[in-house]
């Protein structure tokens, strides 16, 4: 699949916060939280966008968990990957996992369909599915994508790699900017 949306990611300079690569279970799940927590009390930066990045990396890791699929035979990739840094005044996140090729189609209209909105319209998406009583088999409301976009600012970017007939590794990613003052509060 083509590459779509896909920031301008990692310079030399960029400081990483986090890289994972492994299998994802719930207890490590929330080890990974708290060394990012305790990662970004010592790094520099707004308080504001630290909890800004923070909040994010959790809509990320729960899309991840929730949406994982584990091939039963050796791909590529290892189960699920995870990538967070930050430089040049933006923060970064990047995951991938596994997924049915049978959901490409539908999970690619959705973000590009997310990424097509204005603020104004992510915002009443958001409020409608609050709202709303559909909760997926994967136990989710379908707002981490659009609150993602919304909490960002900025289209996520995502990429398809088909692996076999069955499975393709899903790439999703976002970049946002700083606020323009560094501090270390």
């Amino acid at each position: 699949m083509a590459n779509n949306n896909r920031p301008a990611w990692h310079g030399e300079d960029d400081v990483i916060i986090l890289s994972f690569s492994g299998d994802l279970t719930k207890e490590l799940l929330n080890s990974l939280l708290s060394i990012t927590e305790h990662r970004l009390e010592t790094m520099k930066g707004k308080k504001q966008d630290k909890k800004k990045f923070y909040y994010l990396l959790v809509e990320y890791l729960q899309n991840v968990y929730r949406h994982m699929e584990l091939p039963a035979e050796r791909l590529k990739y290892d189960s699920v990957m995870l990538f967070c840094s930050t430089g040049n005044n933006n923060y970064g996140i990047r995951t991938g996992n596994y997924i049915f090729n049978s959901s490409i189609d539908k999970l690619e209209e959705r973000i590009k369909k997310i990424n097509a909105m204005t603020a104004d319209e992510l915002q009443a998406n958001y409020l409608d599915q609050l709202s709303g009583n559909d909760i997926s088999d994967k136990g989710g409301a379908g707002l981490g994508l659009i609150d993602i976009a919304r909490k960002s600012g900025e289209k996520i970017g995502f990429s398809i790699e088909r692996m076999n007939d069955n499975y393709s590794w899903f790439t999703m990613e976002t970049l946002f900017k700083a606020s323009v003052a560094e501090e270390n509060t």
